[in-house]
Formats: structure tokens, sequence, C-alpha cells
């Protein structure tokens, strides 16, 4: 009972809080490794703390992938991309030397009144409240934050979009919390996809 219990409790502490609803591979686009990638998040001017973590955690999973990449914000400054179509980033990115582009747009943010069902915990230990021992946790109503987002990611040579995902981000605990899960997820699901591959040493050297 006592390992059903610690075991309960680290599945729930790993669980991710940003999870993918749908995405797209173009086929008709071939893998390539490329040599830079620009990522730019297209979120509200007054979330610029949500922006900056987004942009900073997808770079650094990037590159720890074996991709080159840079954040907009850090080329560019905050306004550089405002107001702009993604066709023009696009372009604006090609002008940087940037052979991928990645957006991430954010599609909605609304917070929501979810209850949340009492539980009753086994005692590690054999003993405590209730039948055969164990503890209730009375049932709540909390207000959440829940993020929709949209991810493009573009061969800038061709101009075509590579990849699209949609995903939800469910009441993370920081932006930094919610840049880390979701760059994770993303990038995780473009490796699967072959969106990004990883060639070796020699294939690089040859390029």
């Amino acid at each position: 009972m006592r390992k059903t219990w610690i075991l309960a409790l680290f599945l729930l502490a790993a669980c991710s809080n940003t999870h993918i609803t749908s995405s797209w591979r173009n086929d008709r686009v071939p893998a390539v490794h490329y040599s830079k990638v620009m990522v730019l998040a297209m979120v509200p001017d007054n979330q610029r703390n949500i922006r900056q973590a987004m942009e900073h955690s997808m770079v650094e999973q990037l590159r720890r992938n074996g991709y080159e990449a840079v954040s907009a914000f850090q080329e560019f400054g905050p306004k550089a991309f405002e107001g702009m179509t993604e066709q023009a980033s696009v372009a604006k990115a090609k002008s940087d030397g940037a052979d991928g582009l990645l957006t991430i747009s954010q599609t909605d943010h609304r917070r929501t009144r979810q209850y949340v069902p009492g539980t009753i915990y086994p005692s590690p230990w054999g003993w405590g409240w209730g039948w055969g021992g164990g503890y209730y946790s009375p049932g709540y109503v909390r207000s959440a934050n829940c993020f929709a987002w949209e991810t493009n990611f573009y061969d800038v040579t061709s101009d075509k979009v590579l990849y699209s995902v949609q995903s939800n981000s469910f009441d993370p605990s920081s932006a930094n919390d919610l840049a880390d899960s979701y760059s994770k997820e993303i990038v995780r699901d473009m490796k699967e996809k072959r969106v990004l591959i990883k060639l070796s040493k020699k294939d690089l050297a040859d390029r």
C-alpha cells in the first residue's frame, strides 16, 4: 500500500501541464538539418515575461538537440515583429540568415473555475482516518489559468509551413514553468514527426 501511495504522488509530480491537441507535418517538405532556427513568440505585449520565457526555453531545447537557435526578442527587441503577418515574419527571419522559423501564437487565455473532488489517500503506515487506515482530502473549487497555443514551423528557404501544432497549457505555476513544459512537449513531438532530425558529426562536416 505504501509503494502505491508513493508512486501516485510521483506520477502526479511528473505530469506535464502542456498537452498537444493536434499536430500536422507537411510530408511534401523533406526533413533537413537547419543551420539557424529563429523562435518568435506572438503574445500580448502586457505578457512580455511569458514571451521572453517561451522563446528562451524553446531556444534552449532546440540547442540541446543540436540545432543553432536564436530568440527573435533577443535579436531584434520587443517591437520589431509587432503587427507583422507570419509571412512577413518569415521574410524578416530570412534576412537575418535563418533558414527555419518557429512561431508561437497565443490563441486564447482564460481563467476557469474547476471543482477538484475529494480523495481518500491510503496511509503509508497502515493507520489513520477511515476504513483500513487513510486520509480524506475534501473537494474544493479552484481558479486556474488556461492558455491555448498554435505553433508553426516554417522552412524559410521554400517559404512553406513544415509543421503545425495546437496545444493547451493548464495552470502553470510561473512563466518559466509554462515555457519549460511547453517547449519540451513541442520539441518531443517535432522529433517524433521528423520535423527535427539529428545528423551525425560526419554528416554535419560534409554539409
